[in-house]
């Protein structure tokens, strides 16, 4: 189980924000998959649009407007068979005008004609691929990978599409991955009636987290004063994204982070986690699977918003939106997976919901605040000028040793299920060592299991309540090919 760190020039595999889907799935691909290429099992492109377009009932304006949403899907497995899944999407508004100069003529049926024909998919496809936005991450599992083969169109000969109309929210239809066509038909009244036509529930979805890598407020990629594309902006195709952390045939533990050097102040750009992993169960047997991740503060509203966030909060609003599967609601709280753990399954079958963390550290309201000039992400007060330095859980200075624990998984009414796997937890508080040698229980005393220290800066089960007693949590992530060395 490597731990992997992308950030040496010569690293072989770099994930930039043109190709983070592609590169992530090579990534993962070293060590989930035996030949060791990679672990991406489908990738596709869903189109979905208001099916008002699509009513043969409707006679449309000119003016009116009809939204569309193109999401580009990775979806990878590990060696067990778990899906992974990673969306990126781009969504626009089309005047009814705009798209019916396309047809052949603007009758209403030429109109419906184009919008069903794969000229109309190549069109859509054309208008809105290159608006998909990189740094807003959507990720989901699920319990099975999509059967796909007989559901795409050929769009620009090589992209795998499949288009369908929906009634409700739009970016849900194109981020679902559990339904794949949708119909008109006539009625006994002569009127027609919205049909979903082709659907595999089998596929158990899990709600799908909105993750935020990169705020956009610094960002303007379009000039209204010119009508034309421009790049105010210092991120480009080729700009990096750091990945650290753990990686072995299964599971991955990693942190992620844009290029922060633009905008390392503000919670701007900050470190996200992605957790998915079997969990160390506390019932032998027990092999469910956690994920969380991250986002940006304050749900991306303004730099100001995402500096002055309050991680004390336990309220779900501001800062994370989640989307579920059509037709799944996986009603009695199910995770967001931002600020809580979404695990797979519970002891007794219900999938994905809230988990929280569980571990042995002082009380939240401990001293010192964890807070500088009203602003709590961890730059903010993590730094040599905090008062942070003047309390405990330090480090001890006569031994040299600082308390950890492992960090278990709790629901309110199963209790404790297991705990993060390959991971312990630690005060962030005057915690200024890159690694953490921890003794093997009834080994030689030269042996040690060697972890890296991570903290995570954007809102996640590890740093925002309810997910965590305390925030935030100092995380080390396993080193394998570092352990079992003689201590320094």
């Amino acid at each position: 189980m490597p731990y992997i760190d992308t950030t040496p020039a010569a690293y072989p595999v770099k994930l930039q924000e043109g190709n983070a889907q592609e590169k992530l799935g090579e990534l993962l691909g070293q060590y989930w998959t035996i030949a060791g290429t990679t672990a991406t099992k489908h990738n596709f492109f869903k189109l979905a649009f208001d099916n008002a377009l699509n009513n043969p009932s409707s006679s449309p304006l000119a003016d009116d407007l009809f939204e569309v949403v193109l999401a580009r899907h990775y979806v990878y497995a590990n060696r067990e068979g778990k899906v992974l899944g990673l969306a990126m999407k781009a969504t626009r508004e089309f005047k009814y005008s705009e798209i019916s100069a396309n047809a052949t003529t603007a009758a209403r049926a030429d109109v419906l004609t184009f919008v069903n024909s794969l000229a109309g998919s190549e069109w859509f496809y054309e208008q809105l691929v290159g608006l998909i936005t990189n740094t807003v991450w959507h990720f989901y599992v699920a319990e099975a990978e999509p059967v796909l083969t007989a559901r795409f169109e050929t769009v620009d000969t090589d992209k795998k599409l499949i288009k369908m109309a929906f009634d409700a929210d739009i970016e849900r239809a194109a981020l679902d991955i559990e339904v794949y066509k949708t119909a008109w038909e006539s009625n006994t009244g002569g009127g027609f009636d919205f049909k979903i036509k082709d659907a595999n529930m089998a596929i158990f979805q899990s709600p799908i987290t909105n993750s935020i890598m990169r705020t956009a407020h610094m960002e303007d990629l379009y000039s209204e004063a010119y009508s034309t594309e421009h790049l105010h902006t210092n991120w480009w195709e080729d700009s990096e994204i750091r990945i650290q952390g753990l990686i072995d045939e299964n599971n991955c533990f990693l942190t992620i982070q844009s290029d922060n050097v633009p905008a390392w102040e503000g919670g701007a750009v900050p470190t996200i986690p992605l957790y998915f992993s079997k969990i160390d169960p506390l019932d032998p047997g027990d092999d469910v699977y956690g994920f969380f991740t991250g986002t940006v503060a304050a749900n991306d509203e303004s730099l100001a918003a995402i500096a002055a966030f309050d991680y004390d909060d336990p309220s779900r609003v501001n800062f994370a939106k989640s989307y579920m599967p059509i037709l799944k609601t996986y009603p009695g709280k199910p995770s967001n997976g931002i600020d809580t753990v979404m695990i797979s399954r519970s002891k007794l079958g219900s999938r994905y919901q809230e988990y929280f963390l569980s571990w042995n550290t002082a009380p939240n309201l401990m001293p010192p605040l964890r807070e500088q000039d009203g602003k709590q992400y961890p730059r903010a007060w993590n730094n040599s000028s905090s008062v942070a330095a003047n309390f405990q859980f330090n480090p001890s200075r006569y031994s040299n040793k600082v308390h950890s624990s492992k960090v278990y998984l709790v629901h309110p009414e199963e209790g404790a299920r297991g705990s993060l796997l390959h991971t312990i937890g630690l005060s962030a508080l005057n915690f200024n060592s890159g690694k953490l040698r921890v003794r093997k229980q009834n080994c030689p005393d030269k042996l040690y299991d060697v972890f890296r220290y991570h903290l995570i800066e954007g809102v996640s089960p590890l740093t925002k309540r309810p997910g965590t007693p305390f925030r935030p949590i100092g995380m080390g992530i396993f080193d394998e090919a570092a352990s079992d060395a003689d201590p320094v």
